[in-house]
Formats: C-alpha cells, structure tokens, sequence
C-alpha cells in the first residue's frame, strides 16, 4: 500500500498565502498585516496556529514586530557600499568618514569610544604583529534614519599613531586621518566578506529580527609600502546594504 503524502502544517499554509501577499503587492512596505484575531477568524485556527505562521515571515526576514502596530512588512531602502569609491582622499581627508561614502548625509555615527586594548589573535596576524601587542581600538555605531544598521571596530598599532589625538584616546576623526599625519596613508584595502545568521548579541546591537542574516567584514589597509596599518571589524545589517565591487579587467 503506498504511504499518504504528508500533509502541509496549517502554519506553513497560512505563512504562504502571507508571504505571496506581499510579494505580490498586496501589503507594501510598512503596512500592517492582519491581526492574529483576524488571521485565526479568516482561517479558523488557534492563536498559537497564527503565531506560528508569523514567526515563519520574521525568520525569512519579510516582516518585524513593531511596538502598538503588531507586524508590518520590512521596509528595504538599500544602501549602496561601493568599494572602489571608500579609499579616495577626497572624502576622508576633508573630515568626512569613508563610511559616509556609502550612507551620505543619512548616517549618523554615534557611541564612539577610543581606547588602547591588546591584539586579539586575528587581528595580530592581519596586522602582522605579535599578539597583544597594544593596538588602539576605535568603536563606532551607525545609525541610518535612526536605526543602528552597523557597527565598526577599527585597530590599529599604537606605534604607528603616537602622537595624534586618536592616540590619546579621542575617537572623532576617521583612522585614516591619523594614519596619514603620522605618514602611514592607507593606498589600498583587502576585503572578505561572510554573512550569517546574528548572534543574540549583534541582534541587540543592531536590533535585527533572529531572522535577518548580517554581513560580517574583515577589512585590512595597507600603506604605500604594503604594510598593512588598520583592520576593521564590520557588521552589518544585511537587510540594509549592497555591496558594490567594480573591477576593471
């Protein structure tokens, strides 16, 4: 006797119909979904039932839950980050941050904090020093329209900066500024880029659904003698940005 097929949950059905809705135009960005009262009526299933099915749209990213408005459709305004246009000495050496070559006048860097730290073990090897060797480590959150979507960790080798206010613990000015005074100019960068799933921390720090995957970047620069003199720690709401690469062959 062949075996019966397994039948769909009811969750999964109710999450499908939702999910077709919005991709279909029916709920735009922004817009509230269905109550669960409504949903449990229009199905005829239990809270638990409807709860389940929304649950199923956070954790693909489609929805969030929104204090007095239940849940609403994710509102995607994509950041472009175009990797070539980051090192000009147009933008940093003026006073503007290379991060504000991505977000522009959007982005709004907040809670930043400068202090000397040993070496973590990765972050000596990209730099090529011993581990623990003092590095300063500059901390910057990013808030775009007022919503973090971005966190940066800079280091860089406290011998290379003594001297420059970054090096006495003052975080305003971007790293590149100070690596320049001290005639250490970044000329190029290697990048590597992962994504996954966030950590119960990084979704607090950048108040992400368990949903939505981050971007994780380890960006290196090295000066006019290929010495690498700054790696940066990024993550990123991958909700938010698009990475650019232009690269000519």
């Amino acid at each position: 006797m062949p075996k019966a097929g397994k039948t769909t949950p009811e969750y999964q059905k109710i999450a499908g119909d939702l999910h077709r809705a919005v991709n279909g135009g029916k709920f735009k960005p922004g817009a509230r979904l269905p109550a669960e009262r409504e949903l449990m009526t229009q199905y005829g299933v239990s809270r638990t039932t409807v709860r389940q099915a929304l649950a199923a749209l956070s954790a693909d990213g489609l929805t969030e839950s929104r204090r007095g408005s239940g849940t609403v459709v994710r509102e995607y305004q994509p950041v472009r980050r175009i990797a070539n246009d980051r090192l000009s000495p147009d933008r940093w050496s003026v006073g503007r941050s290379v991060w504000q070559s991505d977000k522009g006048d959007r982005i709004r860097p907040e809670d930043m904090t400068a202090k000397e730290v040993p070496a973590p073990d990765p972050v000596a090897a990209a730099l090529a020093v011993s581990p623990g060797t003092p590095v300063m480590l500059r901390t910057v959150v990013h808030r775009l329209d007022g919503r973090p979507v971005q966190r940066s960790r800079c280091y860089v080798p406290r011998s290379l900066i003594d001297g420059t206010p970054l090096a006495d613990g003052d975080p305003t000015d971007d790293t590149y500024v100070h690596l320049a005074a001290a005639g250490r100019t970044p000329v190029r960068t290697r990048e590597e880029v992962r994504s996954r799933m966030p950590a119960a921390i990084e979704r607090s720090a950048l108040g992400v659904s368990a949903g939505t995957p981050v971007l994780l970047l380890a960006v290196t620069a090295f000066d006019a003698d290929d010495k690498p003199v700054e790696v940066t720690e990024v993550l990123l709401d991958a909700s938010t940005f698009i990475l650019e690469y232009n690269v000519t062959s």
